[in-house]
């Protein structure tokens, strides 16, 4: 049973509505016409109940003091990848201050050398710098990590999530890991696995997982182009790679929402990249060139959280509609 009150409920559903209507006169103008609509043109409306979500929760990301005293008690993290940066972020050329230190310790100094960290295989997976000042994290990938060798700086705290999915269920596998820049390795930290439960489903397939606790709703979903996500109490926390996660707050009189644009509605692992083929020569190298692939339509997905003051059980609603073209596409014809 769903315990939301009829009037929130409507006034929610009827703001969903709303925005999704110029979606419902693009179709009405098509059918009027030689072209065939898209496919479900029309927004679809779920409320869900959200005393069936699991309880549980992301942990918090490590911060520097967090750190592990001692770096060779800990194991280097298999699956991470260290490789100098081909091209580093340009830095400004200004004329370094005169060195207090004698000529001879001077020109000891280590140079500081760029590495990126990446994923040594194909998975949905994110990777990532946490930080206190940003809510918003996005990337498979972390350059610009500074290694001095042989020099003794604090280590660098990185998060790697990988979310997998079976069913009507799903799970974010999460590790801490520590860059240390003196060597110039990560090595493994703290790790948990998170489980989530599907609570929206497009064509019998689960796209969208959640768990909650006290404070919060956590949703999992596929790989996202953009997350735009607002709350009135609170600040909610976005982090996309290979998958996207919302963590959205609670709060008596407040509400809070996301709104995103994904291209499939499973979550999978993305497809490992293939060999490189046979070189040739003149037209048989423009014959081995792979065709692009067509576009995959967009889907526009949304969720709203609202609790009010009288309500023990926040509202929860999660719309999505098909758009007829990618966002970007969308974007360059207003």
């Amino acid at each position: 049973m769903i315990r939301v009150r009829p009037a929130l409920m409507a006034t929610v559903a009827g703001l969903l509505a709303s925005l999704a209507s110029p979606c419902w006169a693009e179709d009405s103008d098509l059918s009027n016409g030689a072209q065939d609509p898209p496919p479900n043109p029309r927004p679809v409306i779920v409320a869900i109940d959200v005393d069936s979500i699991p309880i549980g929760a992301v942990p918090p990301a490590p911060s520097v003091d967090d750190a592990p005293a001692n770096a060779d008690a800990e194991e280097e993290a298999p699956g991470i990848a260290v490789q100098k940066m081909k091209n580093p972020p340009p830095r400004r050329k200004r004329r370094p201050p005169p060195s207090k230190l004698p000529s001879g310790l001077a020109a000891k100094k280590t140079p500081t050398e760029l590495v990126e960290l990446s994923l040594d295989h194909a998975e949905a997976g994110a990777l990532y710098v946490p930080a206190s000042d940003t809510t918003d994290f996005a990337g498979e990938t972390v350059g610009g990590m500074p290694c001095r060798r042989q020099d003794q700086v604090p280590p660098s705290p990185v998060r790697w999530e990988t979310a997998t999915a079976s069913g009507d269920h799903a799970e974010i596998a999460v590790k801490d890991l520590w860059f240390y820049g003196g060597t110039c390795t990560v090595r493994a930290g703290a790790s948990t696995a998170v489980a989530f439960k599907a609570v929206a489903w497009d064509g019998g397939k689960p796209w969208l997982y959640a768990l909650r606790d006290d404070k919060s709703v956590t949703f999992l979903m596929p790989r996202s182009t953009d997350v735009t996500a607002e709350a009135s109490v609170g600040a909610p926390v976005t982090v996309r790679g290979g998958f996207t996660r919302v963590t959205l707050p609670l709060g008596r009189w407040g509400s809070s929402s996301f709104v995103a644009h994904i291209s499939s509605m499973t979550l999978d692992a993305p497809p490992a990249p293939a060999p490189p083929g046979p070189r040739g020569k003149g037209q048989r190298a423009r014959l081995q060139e792979k065709t692009p692939a067509p576009a995959d339509p967009f889907v526009e997905v949304g969720v709203e959280l609202v609790q009010t003051m009288s309500e023990k059980t926040p509202s929860l609603l999660v719309r999505r509609v098909a758009l007829e073209t990618p966002v970007a596409s969308r974007m360059g014809q207003d």
